[in-house]
């Protein structure tokens, strides 16, 4: 058991760095600019104060390690700079990434960007009505006395494309942005929201505080419901509780999670139609006190019990549905009629081999749960006003703060990672002859 803990524990390491790597690669490959966020959601006018705002920029660019290189090391044409990410302008910038992809070698490239700047800087109008690349060429009944030295050259420069070029290896060290970035999650250092300023840190720990605590109310409430009920419509299988239970869990599975979760706000947390239905406390803004957290969890817990039903009676008819089918399939297994000719009873055949044997299934779409109740919840966070985790990554997402938007969804990642970890735990203790291959193709298949 140890050994086995050791060689998943090992291929859950090594698949959450790749995943780091892969996140901060897809991060890289985004077309949106952060700097660029983060100047709007500081009100930097960037249209009347351009200069102001390129300065800001080209403070946030450096501080935030856009200047260095974006990886340990790279392979790039013999022809390409060594510090082309040290342009803080994205307008040069651009320009330059475009010139290098056309083979024209970086010293052309740069002497053209200091007559290209001095014009820019001069206010010449030719190059202030480009909105393309640096290098494309300037409309002709644009061009003025001033821009023809830099028409002449750019076309010259144009002319010069290397023909080929050797390729390079270059080695940055830990001076890099993924060196930074990966150092800022293992340290967990603190970053503040670009929205409200808050740590990021504080923020996620008191979303993850509710997020938790509705799970742990939901998650156990939905396997033991799901054993018993399946249990028992199995014993009484083709009655009334068995055709009733199974038509209600088909109806609640078919409901869209946001269709359920509002009839149950309109219909039994209001006295609209009837105080009588007025069973829940009526959905409010939760806020938090940052110095006594979980006193405030535990305060407003009442504003639980509305969610963590709609989430039980979702969750509850899919794992149901899933696990009776299982229950069904194993009850035409070869060795059930041999047990049965032995003058086992139909209740104790279910309760000592059909079920046990049946857990695989329900120990799969379990632990597939997991993370689900963690950042799944969203709808439902969203509509009943639960300040967790699914709504704090949708609101950050709304308003493009990655600062906290990243170190979440790393977060519901390693959790999700987590979770497969204690699937294939609790599959080689439900049976230790399976091995880990098994356990992830019983896994694929069940979800197909």
């Amino acid at each position: 058991m140890a050994r086995f803990i050791l060689s998943q524990g090992l291929k859950l390491i090594t698949t959450l760095l790749f995943v780091i790597v892969a996140f901060y690669f897809l991060i890289q490959l985004s077309p949106y600019d952060p700097i660029q966020t983060e100047l709007e959601l500081l009100g930097v006018d960037q249209r009347n104060d351009p200069a102001i705002a390129q300065n800001i920029y080209n403070d946030l660019y450096t501080k935030n390690g856009y200047n260095q290189a974006p990886f340990y090391f790279d392979i790039v044409p013999s022809y390409y700079p060594d510090d082309y990410s040290s342009f803080s302008d994205p307008f040069i910038q651009e320009g330059v990434i475009w010139g290098l992809r056309q083979r024209i070698p970086h010293l052309e490239i740069m002497s053209l960007i200091d007559i290209f700047s001095a014009l820019r800087k001069n206010g010449n109008a030719c190059v202030g009505a480009r909105t393309r690349f640096l290098l494309d060429a300037i409309a002709e009944d644009c061009l003025d006395k001033s821009s023809m030295e830099y028409e002449k050259l750019r076309q010259e420069i144009v002319n010069k494309k290397a023909t080929w070029f050797w390729p390079k290896l270059r080695v940055h060290g830990t001076s890099n942005q993924f060196h930074r970035f990966f150092k800022n999650i293992f340290l967990a250092k603190i970053h503040y929201s670009k929205v409200d300023g808050k740590p990021v840190r504080k923020k996620i720990s008191q979303a993850f505080m509710w997020t938790l605590a509705l799970s742990l109310l939901v998650l156990p409430l939905c396997l033991f419901i799901t054993i018993v009920l399946s249990y028992y419509q199995n014993v009484f299988r083709g009655g009334v509780f068995d055709l009733v239970s199974t038509s209600l869990l088909n109806l609640i599975y078919i409901i869209p999670v946001f269709l359920l979760c509002g009839f149950f706000i309109l219909f039994f947390s209001t006295p609209i139609y009837s105080t009588f239905l007025h069973w829940f406390p009526t959905v409010d803004v939760l806020y938090f006190n940052d110095k006594k957290p979980l006193s405030a969890l535990l305060s407003n817990s009442k504003y639980l019990i509305l969610p963590a039903l709609i989430l039980i009676l979702h969750y509850t008819s899919l794992l149901s549905r899933i696990f009776k089918t299982s229950i069904d399939e194993e009850s035409k297994s070869p060795y059930v009629p041999a047990l049965r000719s032995k003058g086992l009873t139909n209740r104790r055949l279910l309760k000592k081999h059909i079920l046990p044997n049946s857990l695989f299934s329900l120990t799969t779409l379990f632990v597939e749960l997991i993370p689900a109740s963690l950042s799944g919840a969203l709808i439902v966070e969203e509509l009943c006003n639960i300040p967790g985790m699914g709504r704090l990554l949708y609101r950050s997402l709304e308003v493009n703060d990655h600062n906290v938007t990243v170190p979440l969804v790393l977060l519901i990642t390693t959790i999700t990672l987590l979770s497969y970890f204690l699937g294939d735990i609790l599959y080689h203790k439900i049976d230790p002859r399976i091995s880990t291959d098994t356990n992830t193709e019983a896994r694929f298949e069940t979800i197909s």
